[in-house]
């Protein structure tokens, strides 16, 4: 990538990325080699910066509740997206914890593994995996569930070994399990069916999701919040109207 914005990484700065990888995912074996490129991600940038001579801001722009109906200390973080989400979610509970006159402990986050990352070894977690089994998974499932979960697989995997409806696969998809939707619809959140797809399940990266699996996550999304039929329409039409299938 010869872009004018490419990142060059220094050696000490290699090693600190590498350093904190292997304690976020212990059970990754991260080495330099397995560094093939470098993105710089999208930071809050100073008035004058350019896409070719991006000038990060070095502190997150918070935004303080007020006005009428405001709720009483509640403070929001600037829009723009910020890669290192640690870092800036640290240095704006310090700045919050100073205005609010608040007592905060130390920040531990940066010395915890990620939520699923908690493993020996890929060799021994997939040992796991396959024990859960009833029947042999397509190597597609197996995979996809390990590389997007880590730990949390085997969650996924003890639901399908009870349920074997939730071993099925979503319409219109080779490797999205029902046993995998449930788990996001449950685990993280999700809002919107516009999330659900194109975030949190990676469907569309390669153009519009198909009807038959937008039409089921609509379906059980709906199920799930007590969506009406207007509500779970305009989910549909948003995900269809998704400006990045433009550019595809």
């Amino acid at each position: 990538d010869q872009r004018p914005g490419q990142l060059v990484l220094k050696a000490e700065e290699r090693d600190r990325v590498v350093s904190d990888l292997c304690r976020s995912c212990p059970g990754w074996d991260i080495s330099h080699e397995s560094i093939r490129a470098v993105h710089l991600g999208h930071l809050p940038r100073l008035p004058g910066a350019t896409e070719s001579a991006p000038i990060p801001a070095e502190r997150p722009t918070l935004y303080r509740e007020r006005g009428p109906g405001a709720a009483e200390g509640v403070w929001r973080i600037g829009t723009e997206k910020w890669t290192t989400v640690r870092r800036l979610s640290e240095i704006a509970i310090d700045r919050i914890a100073v205005e609010e006159k608040l007592s905060v402990p130390s920040s531990r986050t940066q010395y915890l593994p990620l939520h699923g990352a908690d493993f020996e070894s890929l060799r021994e977690l997939r040992k796991q995996a396959d024990s859960l089994c009833r029947e042999p998974l397509t190597g597609s499932i197996m995979d996809r569930l390990i590389a997007r979960f880590g730990r949390n697989a085997l969650t996924i995997l003890q639901r399908m070994a009870t349920d074997p409806d939730c071993s099925q696969t979503m319409p219109a998809t080779e490797a999205v399990t029902r046993a995998e939707f449930d788990y996001v619809l449950e685990h993280e959140m999700p809002l919107t069916a516009c999330d659900m797809m194109l975030r949190r399940l990676g469907l569309g990266a390669t153009g519009p999701p198909s009807p038959a699996a937008l039409e089921f996550v609509a379906t059980r999304m709906a199920l799930h919040f007590g969506w009406g039929q207007e509500q779970k329409q305009q989910n549909i039409e948003t995900v269809q109207d998704h400006p990045g299938f433009d550019v595809l």
